[in-house]
């Protein structure tokens, strides 16, 4: 009986082990080419369409002007969203630079000639790096052709896109064939150039789109030669098709990102017979992540931050008298601007705490901006004869972040009092006058975080993010067009009031984690003004030292995090062609070259013949 068992149990495993080799074969099969196929390392047939803007060709491929193209698009990675550069502004010089050297950091300004490049083109790199590697060159432009043809063992100078076309077909149609093929169309730039790229920001003229049926058509006899090769697929052909650039836009840009750039749109095309279709879409505004890495206050006892204090400089944002009937008694007539980002977590509406103060506990002279009582912020004015309090119309308790704008007005000779603003999420809210005439000078330090214990410390958990000090009252338009914005630090000078930013704590960044203290980043950065965690205020001392940054990333429209290069790469750019070349003649990339450009995985329908 247990040998029998044992038989029954081999028969299974025979069985099993049978099926598993089958599926492993199937897998291997589908992943790999067949034994037997003679792959060699690869062509590349690359098409550049001078002025050929992505969306020119999209509205071509929509109203059946581009069918060639469009056919294509099934076998291949592709986006009319590319990008011919990493600035706003191009040129078609610098359009060709980029597109052939890989760089964009490639020496050649916009107001430049092609014959002022300086860089080697990645075609000159590919033969020195393979010294058996041949390079057809086929192009109309005189200027192209003079600047990047000299490198190339086949080569002709045509007179027009056609002779271009005949030249490229006949050496397809030959036996032998180089490795690396070149071919260059000008007519739609010189449609462009005769008749206008644009109509406006996001319309084509119908000039152009017709030029690019022509160019389409071209493409259709190349494309039919190639692939009448008798070993086309054993050759194993990477099909680039670009524009390299959007064309000349006559209006004023002002883009809200270069996608917005109608001179940096391009289309680009990566084909091969056995690809997988993928459209790669720009990413939309909504898609920005603000990732930040964050204090988290709490109240006293609950292990996380409690506070951070400015120790070092009492002085800092300490407003005095501000209005005196003694025309000789020296007075603080300035503008003020407080502005950050919060999100409450708990958002209970009963929990007092303070969220930034200049004052000791709930009383005394200074001033604080805290929760009351109720779902309002509370800006309380306190002097020494009394306080002033201006509640705040604010909704805490939606889950969301919320940047909090409060303006302290110049002082008006005309009136005894100071008029504050209040903003919400860059929109003006209320405002009110307090008696400017009594001091609120005080030597208590400037806090955030929790200053005093709050009634219900379990409940206090918020995130204070980008926290800005001005010494000017800053206007209503830039309130709404900066609201929301991040990393003000790295606008620097492009930002109206860069000048006037005093004390600037993000209290979101990475290289700030494990730090003691809060650092500032505005232009007077120095360290008496650095917010050390979980310090004494008056007479209330955090119980304990812990120190808590979180890291989270969220989407939302009241926080606008500042367009990095990651954005830009969800789409193919020009400079990404030289690298992809490379990669697909098995070459690698030397770093001193400083090609910006990434290769993308492509995807297969098969590998197999």
């Amino acid at each position: 009986m247990e040998k029998l068992i044992k038989n029954i149990m081999l028969c299974l495993f025979a069985v099993f082990a049978f099926s598993c080799n089958e599926e492993m074969e199937r897998l291997l099969t589908d992943d790999y080419p067949e034994s037997g196929t003679e792959y060699t390392t690869g062509h590349v047939l690359m098409v550049v369409i001078d002025g050929a803007s992505g969306i020119a060709v999209n509205e071509a491929y929509n109203t059946r002007k581009a069918p060639v193209i469009r056919s294509m698009t099934d076998k291949s990675l592709f986006t009319f969203y590319g990008l011919a550069d990493n600035e706003e502004g191009v040129s078609k010089e610098r359009g060709w630079a980029n597109l052939l050297t890989g760089t964009t950091k490639n020496g050649l300004d916009v107001n430049q000639g092609i014959d002022e490049l300086e860089t080697p083109s990645f075609l000159q790199r590919l033969k020195e790096a393979d010294e058996n590697l041949k390079v057809s060159f086929y192009s109309s432009d005189t200027e192209f052709f003079g600047a990047f043809g000299s490198v190339a063992d086949t080569k002709r100078k045509t007179s027009a896109d056609s002779e271009t076309a005949d030249a490229l077909i006949a050496e397809i149609n030959g036996e032998t064939i180089s490795d690396i093929v070149v071919a260059q169309f000008g007519g739609v730039q010189q449609t462009g150039e005769q008749y206008g790229f644009w109509s406006n920001e996001t319309t084509p003229t119908s000039e152009v789109i017709d030029a690019i049926y022509n160019v389409d058509a071209f493409i259709g006899k190349i494309m039919k030669a190639l692939e009448a090769r008798p070993r086309y697929v054993q050759e194993n052909w990477l099909v680039v098709i670009t524009s390299s650039y959007g064309g000349v836009y006559e209006g004023n840009v002002t883009p809200a990102s270069l996608y917005d750039d109608p001179r940096l749109n391009s289309f680009m095309m990566l084909y091969n017979s056995r690809f997988a279709s993928k459209l790669l879409q720009r990413p939309g505004s909504d898609e920005l992540q603000y990732k930040f890495y964050s204090p988290y206050f709490v109240g006293p006892g609950q292990k996380a931050t409690t506070n951070a204090v400015m120790t070092g400089n009492t002085e800092f944002f300490n407003m005095g008298k501000r209005w005196s009937s003694n025309p000789d008694e020296e007075v603080d007539k300035s503008g003020y601007t407080i502005q950050f980002k919060m999100f409450d977590k708990h958002g209970d509406p009963w929990g007092n705490r303070n969220i930034i103060s200049k004052r000791y506990q709930k009383a005394g002279t200074g001033w604080q901006l805290m929760f009351s009582n109720n779902t309002q912020v509370e800006f309380a004015a306190n002097f020494k004869e009394g306080s002033s309090v201006f509640r705040l119309p604010s909704t805490r308790r939606d889950g969301s972040w919320h940047s909090y704008t409060l303006v302290i007005k110049e002082v008006d000779d005309t009136q005894k009092g100071d008029s504050i603003l209040f903003y919400l999420d860059g929109k003006y809210q209320m405002g009110c006058k307090i008696d400017g005439s009594k001091d609120m000078w005080t030597d208590a330090p400037l806090a955030i975080g929790h200053t005093f214990s709050p009634d219900r410390p379990s409940q206090a958990n918020l995130y204070i993010n980008d926290l800005q000090f001005y010494n000017v009252a800053l206007p209503a338009d830039i309130i709404a067009e900066y609201h929301c914005t991040t990393k003000l630090d790295l606008l620097g000078e492009l930002y109206p009031y860069w000048n006037n930013l005093v004390g600037y704590y993000p209290n979101d960044r990475e290289d700030d984690i494990g730090l003691s203290y809060l650092e500032d980043y505005s232009k007077y950065t120095s360290k008496d003004k650095r917010l050390y965690f979980n310090k004494p205020v008056g007479t209330f001392a955090p119980t304990d030292d812990y120190v808590t940054r979180r890291q989270e990333s969220i989407v939302t429209d009241k926080v606008c995090p500042l367009i990095d290069d990651s954005y830009y790469k969800t789409v193919l750019n020009t400079v990404d062609l030289s690298y992809q070349i490379f990669q697909w003649f098995g070459e690698p990339v030397d770093s001193s070259w400083n090609f910006d450009g990434e290769g993308w995985a492509l995807d297969y329908v098969s590998l197999n013949n």
